[in-house]
């Protein structure tokens, strides 16, 4: 009756990464040679959630470790542009409001994605260019969708990017 619980949190953070990317997915060993090396690290964060009459773990960001305590913490939005900052994104789903009514009414999934990121040092401070490349396949639409207006397509894509622009500044 009382299933592994390290294996519900395996099937937690797999799943995620292949949907809303809520997490970050670490190795065990990888965890133990993060913490003997006294750098900074981050390890997923659970919490217990009502499914139905059941209490449940699920993927909610994850916590940003230093000297093996915590400092801070992502939620599991955030988390997700985390991903594109560090080169991640292995798939998952974006949403996007196309009708300017603050409600996201159409889902992308990405089918492939790719950051590179870049630092200078000017003036005593060091700037950062982080460049996405992300393509996605349109998979839920609220409004009706013109596959071939280019208009239309260049509008969602002009929007993707401008919300994918302000969540990952958010995060940084």
């Amino acid at each position: 009756d009382n299933p592994i619980v390290g294996d519900n949190i395996y099937k937690i953070i797999d799943g995620d990464n292949n949907t809303n990317l809520a997490t970050v997915e670490l190795q065990l060993f990888n965890i133990y040679n993060i913490i003997s090396s006294k750098h900074n690290f981050v390890l997923p964060f659970f919490n217990k959630t009502q499914n139905d009459e059941e209490e449940v773990a699920s993927a909610n960001g994850m916590t940003l470790m230093k000297d093996e305590k915590m400092v801070g913490s992502l939620d599991a939005e955030e988390t997700k542009f985390y991903h594109f900052v560090m080169n991640t994104v292995a798939g998952g789903l974006l949403t996007i409001d196309t009708n300017g009514d603050k409600k996201d009414d159409m889902t992308l999934e990405i089918d492939q994605s790719s950051s590179g990121l870049s630092y200078t040092y000017e003036n005593d401070k060091v700037k950062f260019q982080l460049k996405t490349n992300v393509k996605v396949i349109l998979d839920e639409a609220e409004n009706q969708v013109d596959a071939l207006d280019n208009k239309q397509l260049n509008s969602i894509q002009t929007l993707a990017e401008e919300m994918l622009k302000k969540k990952i500044n958010q995060v940084i």
